[in-house]
């Protein structure tokens, strides 16, 4: 029998993780000193919230959908992939070009499991993490982080 030559890949791998970034804290409520404790980052202006870096215990967030633009973050969406068990999503075999990747926090599935609260890692637009990126020629994979921080209650 004949080999079968196993095809080459023509793009990039996308990679994505999506967690859930927590600032432990106590006290802040009824007079008691606000202490901010594990994952934490604060300034003497007293805005505060979770460190934007995925520290030992944060668990990850399944379920979440995201979506792949061709081109402008504006234009259409052509592709979707949802967070694992290990908050891990992906697109394969993107070819060369410029994308946009697009959480949308209203999304149906998404808003149960990420509101209230907010991104840690990137700005949002209208409740949408806009991410543009270009794959070039070359490029195997490109790897992206989301920290979600729930409100603070309080």
């Amino acid at each position: 029998p004949t080999p079968v030559a196993t095809p080459t890949p023509v793009g990039a791998e996308i990679l994505g993780l999506i967690w859930n970034d927590i600032c432990e804290f106590t006290g802040g409520v009824a007079n008691e000193p606000l202490v901010l404790g594990q994952g934490c980052i604060g300034d003497p202006n007293g805005v505060w919230g979770a460190n934007g870096i995925r520290d030992a215990g944060e668990p990850p967030f399944v379920g979440v959908t995201f979506r792949l633009a061709a081109g402008a973050c504006a234009n259409p969406p052509y592709a979707s992939a949802s967070s694992n068990s290990a908050g891990w999503f992906g697109f394969v075999d993107v070819p060369p070009g410029t994308y946009c990747l697009i959480m949308d926090v209203f999304e149906p599935g998404n808003t149960s499991r990420l509101i209230p609260g907010g991104s840690t890692t990137h700005s949002m637009t209208a409740g949408k993490i806009l991410i543009p990126f270009e794959v070039l020629p070359g490029d195997d994979q490109l790897d992206f982080a989301i920290g979600w921080e729930f409100q603070h209650l309080g």
